[in-house]
């Protein structure tokens, strides 16, 4: 019976240390689970939610933009191609009602063969507004920009944008006027200029509120006129070229113009397009610094919207 009792005491002992073991470790779990979800989960969330808090951000995209994926944005300027995304009247206004300014890209200083204005006869010297192709993008033809014949055809384009309901368009190759200010055409930048006051005017005429948004040369910021007609402007390339760094001196001769564009109450649109996570991160960080709107693409500008910093 002693020999008994002494067992089952035994038993008892055993079973309670392990007991004591089962909650140890259940203690342990509990204690590494916690850990592991404050690490990479919540950190994860902060930092996404830190990156979308302090970058101010728009959207450029040129192809296959889609009414739905630009209605879940969260950014506050857009950028779609009227030809492309085909947006009716009703969702452009929906769009800017969830806060959104929209802006149509617009093309001024090159003719595209893809374009609805474009007529089949059309080559180099014929009509005599179509100048030479674009190597770099076939199809593309440089355009003597202050002939009558093309400023109508881009103003008739301005006045189907406004009508739509646009916030405003957003020209690209305004830098047209630099390849034509090389081949001795003095009055390139001021021809350039005009041809914006046209378009601002065309688009006034319909909605007072209409917006000029140009794309690179800085430089003519330093023109009072251009200085009056622009309500933003817009940057590709100011820190990085893919994922190499651009050339200091020349990223702040040209952070001078966009700088003051700021300061004198207009907004700057930025746009780099680095692929690396380091590239990406820097990017933000300084367009932040500058109180820029920031994004980052392709330069096939097809992204469905603009990838976050997650440092």
């Amino acid at each position: 019976m002693k020999m008994k009792n002494s067992l089952m005491r035994s038993i008892n002992s055993s079973s309670k240390l392990v007991q004591r073991a089962v909650v140890v470790v259940l203690v342990l779990a509990i204690l590494l689970l916690s850990f592991l979800f404050i690490k990479y989960v919540l950190t994860d969330y902060n930092r996404s939610s830190d990156a979308v808090k302090v970058t101010k951000l728009f959207h450029y995209q040129l192809q296959d933009a889609r009414y739905e994926e630009l209605k879940t944005l969260v950014v506050d300027y857009l950028i779609v191609d009227p030809d492309d995304a085909q947006l009716p009247a009703t969702e452009i206004t929906s769009l800017k009602n969830d806060g959104k300014t929209v802006l149509a890209y617009l093309s001024i200083g090159e003719a595209e063969d893809y374009r609805d204005y474009w007529e089949g006869s059309w080559q180099t010297g014929s009509p005599s507004f179509i100048d030479r192709e674009n190597p770099e993008w076939p199809g593309n033809y440089k355009v003597k920009y202050w002939e009558p014949t093309w400023q109508d055809i881009i103003l008739g384009k301005v006045e189907n944008i406004t009508s739509l309901g646009y916030s405003g368009v957003y020209l690209d190759i305004i830098d047209a006027y630099e390849y034509y200010h090389e081949r001795g055409h003095v009055n390139a930048a001021l021809d350039m200029i005009n041809f914006v006051r046209l378009i601002k005017e065309t688009g006034g005429n319909i909605n007072a509120d209409f917006l000029i948004v140009p794309q690179n040369a800085p430089e003519l910021y330093d023109f009072a006129e251009y200085r009056e007609l622009v309500d933003g402007l817009g940057k590709e390339d100011t820190w990085y070229n893919d994922n190499s760094s651009q050339d200091a001196e020349m990223t702040n001769q040209e952070l001078k113009y966009l700088d003051q564009a700021v300061t004198d109450n207009k907004f700057v649109l930025a746009i780099d397009y680095p692929t690396g996570k380091n590239e990406i991160c820097k990017f933000y960080r300084q367009c932040t610094e500058h109180n820029f709107y920031c994004s980052i693409s392709n330069r096939d500008l097809d992204q469905v919207r603009p990838p976050v910093c997650l440092d």
